[in-house]
């Protein structure tokens, strides 16, 4: 599954870790996951804003994509990842999903976050078919 990155905004490194770390969030065999894998793959992805210590990034999903079922993925907190590199303290990521729609990924750490960093995944809670 690779997403159509358009914007250019996306430091390589982060770029890299949303890519490994989408596939594992939107993991499950129900037609809203694959609604929303589809929706990851035809969107374009940019960072909304970088705080320091994580980066906000937004899902800009086209109108006809098709939708999750806006009842089990109306807003909301919907999957996390768990992060780990040797620089950072506790890190993380939470999927965002809006009426049926990929919102956002919040990738978080209590350290300060470089954007050259390396950031390994070690596991991930995938959306189960309702926001948490």
């Amino acid at each position: 599954m690779d997403a159509a990155l358009l914007e250019h905004n996306m430091p390589p490194k982060i770029d890299a870790l949303v890519r490994e770390l989408m596939p594992q969030l939107l993991a499950g065999d129900t037609p809203d996951h694959e609604r929303l894998r589809t929706q990851y793959e035809c969107a374009s992805i940019a960072v909304e804003d970088a705080t320091g210590t994580g980066y906000f990034i937004a899902f800009y999903v086209p109108n006809d994509a098709p939708l999750a079922n806006p009842e089990v993925a109306h807003g909301g907190p919907a999957a996390d990842g768990f992060l780990e590199s040797d620089a950072l303290g506790d890190a993380g990521a939470i999927l965002w999903l809006n009426q049926g729609r990929l919102s956002g990924l919040e990738l978080y750490a209590t350290d300060p976050w470089p954007p050259d960093l390396p950031v390994r995944v070690t596991g991930a809670r995938p959306w189960h078919g309702s926001v948490h």
